[in-house]
């Protein structure tokens, strides 16, 4: 193996000038057998074998013998464009997955950073907070005093000033700088007649207190209770209720106090919660998600013009992600959250760039992977006739004992079995350029019935019933075949209408073809369905094993139906309306 890749490499080097086509070729060869690690893993094989572990070498080297055939299969290859547009959709889906996961862990990273930045704010506006809550406080708690003193008859008839609230100093320049609660007052307000009695002053300051208490509801919503409580005092003081209103004033004053101690833990567990250590994991986060990025852009220079596009929008969320990174470090939520939004951007741009690319280079295969399925369920199907006249011929013989006819019809085993590996190509080809909705199913369900005809020939066995079964099988190829004809080798146009209908029609016979191809495997389901019921009936309700893996068979194969039916409805719902 060692050998081959080197004289692969060389051999391409030196086709590049006279046959670019066979160089191309054999430069996937190399990167094929170099990305999937053939050489390592036969090292590894070699050293299960060493160990006698000869059960877990046998399943490596079954693989092995997979990754090798398809290896040759590239180097033999007639249709070499084919083989790299399918190799290049495959790098193609590759990203995009690797996208996927980068902009999911981009999204969840800068939610958690936008989280980040909310608790960053609040810790920090919680001192000034906590000071006006501070200040309602002490006022408050002059306002229980003198109501107090009032019931108890303490205070003279003059009126009594109440003491004016703690100002806050001002800046160098003069002003307060704006902040959530720049709407508190923060003053009690004189009554309108400084010969008031204090029952009258204690009302208006109570008024007061219970408007500045409003005011800072916006950033404390707790203080509602307080605020509550304030009211119900402020109806008593009205009515000189001073009795019936002191309750209330010491449940608010209570309240005021729960809530300042509440803020005191609230600041403090923030501050432990927004540590260093904290910000030093975002950061980290966001250098993995970064370096996983820059991997996407080396992958998405391998698909060339293909790739451009998107490697420009990659470019810029990884320069995004680094200046998210520094933001992080320097314990800045806010401008990394912005930088995160901008690199969620671009990824998701450059995830829709890439997705457009694919669906042009799937159109471009369409019409190539229609041709070769057409020829391989053509020749699966002269090879099916073959099969089938051949067991015709020898079943009468069989009957009579003869080995040598015995041995014929076993022989015919393994030409049902390459009739199945031309269905397997098929498959695997039409999958990966995801032409059509029905047909993996359909071809996948064909595979099946020539794999219990295969087994039954295997057996040695002749009977009528087999060669009912290789007829209904070249009856499901013919009908196959028509099928195909009638899909359209293309994507849906760009345009909404072409001017002479052909657009419309085209998308009609596609909806015909699949739906014929649901048909096909309905009806297969329910013909087995029925076979399957009188052989229950037979046995007298009696449900084997064989029977009960029959059932579930069936119960399998529906499902198949259903997905194909739920599928096409979502893909083409709007145009079967239409």
């Amino acid at each position: 193996m060692t050998e081959l890749e080197e004289r692969m490499y060389r051999l391409s080097e030196a086709l590049k000038r006279v046959e670019p086509e066979n160089s191309s070729r054999l430069m996937s060869g190399v990167k094929y057998a170099r990305d999937e690690l053939i050489l390592h893993e036969m090292q590894e094989i070699r050293d299960i074998l060493t160990r006698s572990d000869y059960k877990l070498a046998s399943g490596e080297q079954k693989e092995m013998v997979v990754k090798l055939q398809r290896l040759e299969e590239m180097l033999l290859s007639t249709d070499l464009d084919l083989q790299l547009q399918l190799q290049k959709l495959r790098l193609m889906r590759d990203i995009m997955k690797r996208l996927d996961t980068a902009i999911a862990e981009e999204d969840r990273e800068q939610k958690r950073t936008v989280t980040t930045n909310d608790q960053d704010k609040r810790l920090q506006n919680l001192p000034k907070l906590r000071e006006k809550l501070a200040d309602l406080i002490r006022r408050e708690t002059e306002h229980v005093e003198l109501a107090s003193k009032l019931i108890d008859g303490k205070v003279e008839s003059s009126p009594v000033e109440i003491a004016a609230p703690a100002q806050p100093e001002s800046n160098n320049q003069g002003a307060m700088q704006k902040d959530p609660v720049s709407t508190y007052d923060g003053a009690n307000k004189k009554s309108d007649n400084p010969n008031d009695p204090p029952s009258v002053k204690l009302f208006h300051q109570q008024q007061q207190t219970r408007d500045d208490t409003k005011s800072l509801e916006q950033p404390l919503p707790e203080l509602s209770e307080a605020r509550e409580e304030m009211d119900q005092s402020l109806k008593l003081l009205e009515k000189q209720a001073l009795g019936e209103a002191l309750p209330h004033q010491k449940d608010a004053l209570e309240s005021l106090k729960k809530l300042a101690a509440l803020l005191d833990k609230s600041q403090k567990d923030l501050a432990m919660e927004l540590s260093q250590e904290r910000f030093n994991s975002m950061k980290q986060d966001q250098q993995q998600n970064h370096s996983s990025t820059d991997k996407i852009t080396d992958m998405l220079r391998e698909l060339g013009d293909s790739g451009a596009g998107a490697i420009g929008e990659v470019g810029r969320a990884t320069g995004s992600m680094g200046n998210a990174e520094s933001k992080l470090g320097d314990r800045q939520p806010e401008p990394a959250g912005e930088q995160q939004t901008d690199a969620l951007a671009a990824l998701k741009y450059a995830r829709e760039q890439l997705a457009q690319e694919e669906e042009k280079l799937l159109n471009q295969v369409r019409a190539e992977v229609k041709k070769r399925v057409l020829e391989g369920i053509t020749e699966m199907l002269e090879r099916q006739v073959t099969v089938r006249e051949s067991t015709q011929r020898f079943a009468p013989r069989l009957k009579e004992g003869s080995r040598q006819v015995l041995t014929s019809v076993v022989a015919l085993s393994k030409s049902e079995e390459q009739i199945m590996q031309i269905d397997d190509g098929l498959i695997s080809m039409v999958e990966e350029s995801e032409f059509g909705i029905a047909l993996p199913a359909t071809l996948r369900a064909v595979d099946e019935e020539m794999d219990d005809v295969k087994q039954q020939l295997a057996a040695g066995e002749a009977t009528e019933d087999v060669v009912s079964a290789e007829k209904q099988i070249e009856s499901d190829l013919k009908e196959l075949l028509e099928c195909m004809k009638q899909l359209p080798s293309s994507g849906k146009s760009d345009n909404k209408k072409s001017p002479d209908g052909q657009d419309r029609q085209r998308e009609l016979n596609r909806i015909i073809a699949e739906l014929k191809m649901i048909r096909m495997l309905q009806t297969r389901v329910n013909r087995d369905t029925k076979h399957t019921d009188d052989d229950r009936t037979a046995r007298a309700d009696h449900l084997s094993a064989e029977l009960q893996q029959r059932l579930q068979a069936l119960h399998d194969r529906q499902q198949d139906v259903e997905d194909v039916t739920d599928k096409l409805i979502t893909e083409r719902g709007n145009e079967v309306q239409q």
